[in-house]
């Protein structure tokens, strides 16, 4: 018994269905009727480094639970309306505090994204 069987002549080929085209440096907002930036975006993040990192197009975001930088890319796109270039994600670690030798406090960790948008687009965070 053969697992694998070589196709004939005779068999059809199924054509692929409706492919759409993407320009190169373009990102797909949604996906069917589902708005996915609330999903993935908790808030931006503010810092001294996060505000130098503004001259560079670079913003960060909190994000919520285990998102993947595809899903990121359209949130951000979908709620600032910009086209997002890169993202790179940061998982930060909680650090344990001590006082008097004991363990008192251990922070909950999260995620942050650091996004870079297209030259010439920004986005308006409300800090400054």
């Amino acid at each position: 018994m053969a697992l694998f069987r070589k196709k004939t002549e005779n068999q059809k080929v199924k054509p692929e269905e409706k492919t759409t085209e993407i320009k190169p440096n373009e990102t797909i907002v949604s996906i069917g009727h589902h708005d996915i930036s609330w999903q993935v975006l908790e808030a931006p993040h503010y810092s001294e480094k996060a505000s130098l990192l503004e001259k560079d197009n670079k913003y960060i975001f909190m994000i919520k639970g285990r998102a993947n930088k595809n899903q990121i890319k359209q949130g951000v796109a979908k709620a600032y309306n910009v086209i997002v270039e890169k993202v790179n994600i940061l998982k930060v670690k909680p650090k344990i505090k001590m006082f008097r030798g004991k363990k008192s406090k251990e922070p909950a960790r999260f995620t942050k994204a650091i996004v870079k948008i297209k030259e010439g687009q920004k986005i308006n965070l409300g800090a400054k």
